[in-house]
């Protein structure tokens, strides 16, 4: 009997754990030239980052998200902020309405993270395109 109690009890202990960090939020600032979003954390995450053309998929290990998730809405640069719990990770996705024109991520010791981006726009992508059919193009000095 008093096995099965132990059992019972590992098995309760096993699976309340809890996930490390809370994202609490998610906010954005933006300047004439560029866009910042911040998800905050009530610790330090670890995460791994997935890009592709116009979506940014930010994976949080060991994380868990706060109800209800305050989070901006879309606008001339974001057209949709998607986090979802998946088993004990967190999946960021932000989905861009043009491919940015420069992105860069960095953690802060406080639990913040920061996403800084330089939005594209239809001039970039036309210019993307017309680049990849012509090849590198560079300006002419005089």
């Amino acid at each position: 009997m008093r096995s099965l109690f132990l059992t019972f009890l590992v098995l309760v202990m096993t699976t309340g754990e809890v996930a490390g960090a809370q994202l609490s939020r998610i906010s954005r600032s933006s300047t004439a030239a560029s866009l910042q979003i911040y998800a905050h954390f009530d610790a330090p995450p670890l995460f791994r980052e997935r890009f592709s053309e116009r979506r940014l998929d930010l994976i949080f290990l060991n994380t868990s998200i706060a109800e209800p998730l305050p989070q901006p809405g879309p606008d001339e640069a974001i057209v949709k902020t998607l986090a979802v719990q998946e088993q004990n990770d967190t999946i960021l996705s932000l989905f861009f309405r043009y491919i940015p024109q420069d992105l860069s991520i960095t953690a802060d010791p406080s639990g913040v993270v920061i996403i800084d981006l330089i939005p594209g726009n239809r001039f970039t992508e036309t210019y993307r395109e017309l680049n990849s059919h012509l090849g590198f193009l560079s300006p002419v000095s005089r």
